[in-house]
């Protein structure tokens, strides 16, 4: 039989004495932390509020993704988007386009004129590396964020030479940051998905600190940000975090509280959530 205590004339068990102290500290713990954290990510963490939003793809269009073609930037300009990031690939004859993947293709590689025959016959097709360029000099308050699927620093070269001070280079390695970075006097984007688990980013990270290699920002994914990898970011490199990809302002408070400070997106505005 369980004793017996009296609170404020009721009996309890000695149990629910023991499970409401718990209860109390439990909630008091957790108020604690979240005071820790917020407190961290306030003053301890150096965040960039004026930092815009990413078209994601070039933004999306409808209930598309992936657009990746002049289509999608007009759309997003006109959202106040200044920031484009673009998909790159090579065609089989070895012709640059935008495309993300070739499953649009039937998942095999195209040449170049079939490229163009099968493009033509989407609603809003892909740019071709003349469409990008005449878009972007157009536009000369936008800047390309490129995510060169094959040959990372080549079609970099390539689109730098074409676009100069408007292309901000996504790098997935310490080898392509180096050679793109040429001794800091170009600014790029280092994007860790290419690293197979959450340990080797972390090491990807640390890797550029002492380097001459100009970071403008990390991008990583929801969850690299949730464990810590975006607080990790600012501390070692001290270069602004993007998430990616985000479409709703649901988890906006907790990714800021990770230290985010802006998202790639395929529908939201080009501003931070209020």
């Amino acid at each position: 039989m369980d004793t017996l205590v009296i609170r404020k004339g009721r009996a309890m068990p000695k149990w629910r004495v023991r499970v409401n102290r718990i209860g109390a500290f439990v909630i008091a713990f957790v108020a604690m932390l979240f005071a820790v954290s917020t407190s961290w990510r306030a003053w301890g963490v150096p965040m960039y509020p004026g930092l815009d939003n990413v078209a994601h793809a070039g933004g999306g269009l409808g209930d598309l993704t992936y657009v990746n073609g002049v289509d999608a930037f007009e759309a997003s300009y006109a959202k106040g988007f200044r920031s484009f990031e673009v998909d790159f690939q090579r065609t089989r004859d070895g012709v640059l386009v935008c495309s993300h993947d070739w499953e649009p293709f039937g998942g095999e590689i195209p040449d170049f004129e079939r490229f163009l025959a099968v493009n033509a016959r989407f609603t809003h097709p892909l740019c071709t590396f003349g469409d990008l360029v005449a878009w972007f000099r157009a536009h000369p308050d936008a800047t390309l964020i490129s995510d060169a699927k094959v040959d990372t620093v080549t079609v970099n070269v390539e689109l730098r030479m074409a676009l100069h001070d408007q292309l901000l280079p996504s790098v997935y390695d310490l080898e392509s940051a180096l050679a793109l970075s040429q001794n800091g006097r170009y600014p790029l984007i280092l994007a860790v998905y290419r690293m197979p688990d959450i340990y080797q980013r972390y090491l990807l990270v640390g890797s550029m600190r002492g380097k001459r290699i100009h970071l403008s920002a990390v991008s990583m994914s929801i969850a690299d940000a949730m464990d810590g990898l975006g607080y990790w970011s600012k501390l070692w490199v001290d270069a602004p975090v993007y998430a990616y990809t985000v479409n709703s302002c649901e988890p906006d408070f907790a990714l800021r509280l990770m230290g985010v400070d802006a998202v790639y997106t395929d529908f939201m505005g080009a501003e931070a959530c209020e």
